[in-house]
C-alpha cells in the first residue's frame, strides 16, 4: 500500500508539474503576443519623406546596391524591407566605414550613390569630411553617371548594375588628409643617422583608378655635407604600409656653375635592390616588375657608401628619384585607423 500511495503521488506531482509548465508558456505566448500587438510599427508611417523618395528611385530603377553617408545608409536598408542595402561610406576619402558592419556588406561593386547635400553648408570641416560624399571623387574613378534623380536635398547618382566602386580600403578613422612622407638621411663615416641631417617631404595622396590611394611623385632631396669623405644614405620611402617603388635614383654633385655630374644611380628597383647595404621594415623585390612592401610605419633603406673625393667647397649635392605608393588591400594590410 506505502508503495501504491507513492506512486499516486508522483503521478499526481508529474501532472501538477506538467500543467504548471504547460500554463507558464501559454501565459508567456499570451503575454508577448499583446506586447507585440502593442509594439508593432508600422514602417510606412515613420518614413522619412526623403527616404520613402530615394526607395521609390531604387525601385524604378531596379536598384539594389548603393553608398550614403552614415546617418542616411542605415534608414535606407533597415526600411526597405530587404530590398536595398545601402553601405555607409566616409565622404571624402569615399572610404567604406567600417563601424558597426559586416564587412560582408561591403561588395565593392555598386550601383548608386546617395550625395547628402543637406551638408553643403556646414560650418563644421569635420561635419563635411564625413558626411557629404565628395562626388567629383565619385564621377572620376567611375565616369558620368548613367542618370541623376533628386529626393529633396539628396542627389542619386546612378550607374549601370554592380559597375559603381568606392575607394577599395576601409577605415574608423581615417588620417586626413592622407599623406605620405618621404625622407633622406646623411651621415659622414660611422656617424649616426640625425633628425638634423635629414630632409622630409610630404605628399598628399590621392584616389587612383585601382581604388587605393598613391603617391606618384620625382622628389628631391638636396643635402649638405663636408668635401672628401665618404657619404652614407639612408632613404625612408614611406612612413605608412603600403606598396613602394624607387626608381631614377641619382646622386648629383652640383658645382658653383651649376654643371651637374651623376656619381650614383639606380635606374630600375631590381637594380637599387643591389645598392641597398641593410634596411628596416622593407621587403626589397629583387625582380624588377615586383612592389616593395611596407608592413609597418618605420622602413627604411641604407645605401653602401659613396666616396666623394672630387665635392668641393661650395658644391651642392642632390639626391633625386621617382617615388610610387600605394596602399595594401584589407587582405593583407587592415589599418583601419590610416
Amino acid at each position: 500500500s506505502i508503495v501504491l500511495i507513492s506512486i499516486v503521488l508522483i503521478s499526481v506531482r508529474a501532472k501538477a508539474l506538467s500543467f504548471l509548465l504547460v500554463s507558464s508558456l501559454l501565459i508567456t505566448a499570451v503575454a508577448r503576443a499583446g506586447i507585440t500587438d502593442v509594439v508593432r510599427v508600422d514602417h510606412d508611417e515613420i518614413k522619412p519623406a526623403v527616404v520613402d523618395c530615394i526607395l521609390d528611385v531604387a525601385e524604378s530603377h531596379q536598384l539594389t546596391r548603393g553608398v550614403a553617408q552614415y546617418w542616411q545608409a542605415r534608414p535606407l536598408t533597415l526600411l526597405s524591407n530587404k530590398g536595398l542595402k545601402v553601405v555607409p561610406i566616409h565622404g571624402v576619402t569615399l572610404k567604406p566605414y567600417f563601424w558597426a558592419s559586416s564587412r560582408r556588406q561591403f561588395s565593392g561593386q555598386y550601383d548608386f550613390a546617395v550625395v547628402d547635400h543637406s551638408v553643403d553648408d556646414a560650418t563644421s570641416w569635420t561635419t563635411k569630411a564625413w558626411y557629404l560624399i565628395d562626388r567629383s571623387k565619385i564621377i572620376r574613378l567611375n565616369g558620368k553617371p548613367v542618370e541623376i534623380e533628386w529626393c529633396d536635398q539628396s542627389e542619386i547618382l546612378i550607374y549601370p548594375s554592380a559597375t559603381m566602386r568606392v575607394a577599395e580600403k576601409m577605415t574608423t578613422v581615417p588620417r586626413l588628409p592622407i599623406t605620405v612622407s618621404s625622407q633622406i638621411y646623411w651621415a659622414e663615416k660611422d656617424d649616426a643617422f640625425t633628425e638634423k641631417n635629414s630632409n622630409k617631404t610630404i605628399y598628399e595622396a590621392e584616389l587612383g583608378e585601382s581604388g587605393f590611394y598613391q603617391v606618384d611623385v620625382d622628389a628631391t632631396h638636396d643635402i649638405s655635407i663636408n668635401g672628401g669623405l665618404p657619404l652614407r644614405l639612408r632613404l625612408d620611402p614611406g612612413d605608412r604600409p603600403g606598396y613602394v617603388v624607387i626608381t631614377d635614383l641619382e646622386v648629383i654633385l652640383r658645382d658653383l656653375q651649376g654643371q651637374e655630374t651623376v656619381v650614383m644611380s639606380a635606374v630600375s628597383s631590381k637594380e637599387l635592390a643591389t645598392m641597398i647595404k641593410r634596411s628596416n621594415d622593407v621587403l626589397v623585390a629583387h625582380k624588377a616588375s615586383h612592389l616593395w612592401r611596407v608592413d609597418q610605419f618605420d622602413p627604411w633603406i641604407e645605401l653602401t657608401s659613396i666616396k666623394l673625393d672630387q665635392v668641393l667647397s661650395g658644391n651642392a649635392v642632390s639626391v633625386r628619384y621617382h617615388l610610387m605608393w600605394r596602399e595594401m588591400p584589407d587582405t593583407e594590410s587592415l589599418t583601419l585607423l590610416r
